[in-house]
C-alpha cells in the first residue's frame, strides 16, 4: 500500500463518506480496506444508449499526490467502449495533468467518466469500438461479474442501481435486442 499523507487521508474519508451516505443514481464506491491508492466503482450504462442497464466494475487509482495530481481509471468488466486493466484517457486522468482541478474529486471523474461512455472517441488510449449489438450483449453479462478484489457482486446491486430502491424500472423494459442499427 502506497501512503499518502494525514490530509489527504482525511480528504479522501470525506469524500468516500459523503460518496456512501448520499449515493449518485449512475454509480456506488467500494474502499479497498485501508488502501487509498484504490477506490473501486461500479457504474450505471446510460440511458438509451447500448449500454443501458449494464453494470460495469472499475477503479480509481489515486497518485500519493491527490487532489493535486490527477487519479487514472481502469474499468474491469468488459464494455465495448474501453479495454479491460488498461488506464483511460479522459480530462480528468492523469493524461491530461494539465486539465486537473484539485478541487474535484472522485464524485467528478465517476461523473466524468459516466458522460463519455457513449461518446465516440475511437482514438483515444483505452478506448475501443465494439458493435452495437456486442455493447448490448456485454451490458447483459455484466449482471454476473463478481469482483475477486472488493467482492461487490452485481447481482446484488440490480435491485438498487438498475430497478431503483422501490424494485422497479424507472426508466423502460429490459428487453435486449440484438440488432446492430
Amino acid at each position: 500500500m502506497l501512503l499518502v499523507d494525514q490530509k489527504e487521508t482525511k480528504r479522501i474519508l470525506r469524500e468516500l463518506k459523503k460518496l456512501m451516505d448520499e449515493p449518485e443514481d449512475g454509480f456506488r464506491v467500494f474502499p479497498i480496506d485501508k488502501d487509498f491508492t484504490q477506490i473501486h466503482f461500479t457504474m450505471l450504462g446510460v440511458h438509451d444508449s447500448p449500454y443501458e442497464h449494464g453494470l460495469y466494475h472499475g477503479r480509481i487509482l489515486l497518485p500519493a499526490e491527490y487532489p493535486l495530481k490527477a487519479p487514472d481509471i481502469e474499468l474491469m468488466t468488459p464494455n465495448g467502449r474501453w479495454q479491460t486493466d488498461v488506464k483511460i484517457c479522459l480530462t480528468v486522468t492523469s493524461f491530461h495533468q494539465e486539465s486537473w482541478v484539485s478541487s474535484w474529486g472522485i464524485r467528478t471523474v465517476l461523473i466524468g467518466l459516466r458522460s463519455m461512455m457513449d461518446g465516440s472517441d475511437k482514438g483515444g488510449i483505452g478506448s475501443i469500438y465494439d458493435s452495437k449489438k456486442n455493447r448490448k450483449k456485454l451490458a447483459k453479462e455484466s449482471w454476473s461479474y463478481e469482483c475477486p478484489k472488493c467482492g461487490v457482486k452485481h447481482a446484488d446491486l440490480i435491485d438498487t442501481m438498475v430497478l431503483g430502491e422501490d424494485g422497479t424500472d424507472d426508466s423502460k423494459s429490459y428487453s435486449y435486442s440484438y440488432s446492430d442499427d
